[in-house]
């Protein structure tokens, strides 16, 4: 039986939009997706920037990282992550 972990995704973005980019975490596993969400703000609030987007994840283990994941800001300012490897599956998170 595997366990499903919790992947955090933090983005940092300008007041326009116009730049983005990923935020390094020292750790963005968590025992649980539960565990991530709850985690999500207070990770949030930490980072210093005009705009910021985070979402959790459910992973199967400590190997996907950033680069196994395609993110964007939408049209309506939300973060849309996809799974390089499944195109067809997307979780959504507003800021």
């Amino acid at each position: 039986m595997s366990i499903a972990l919790g992947f955090m995704v933090l983005i940092s973005c300008s007041d326009d939009l116009g730049r983005c980019q990923a935020e390094p975490l020292t750790s963005p596993y968590f025992a649980s997706k539960q565990e991530c969400d709850e985690a999500l703000e207070d990770n949030m609030l930490n980072v210093g920037a005009p705009q910021i987007f985070g979402a959790c994840l459910k992973v199967a283990d400590r190997s996907v990282t950033m680069s196994d994941l395609t993110w964007r800001i939408d049209s309506q300012g939300d973060l849309v992550v996809v799974p390089n490897h499944t195109r067809g599956s997307m979780l959504v998170a507003s800021r």
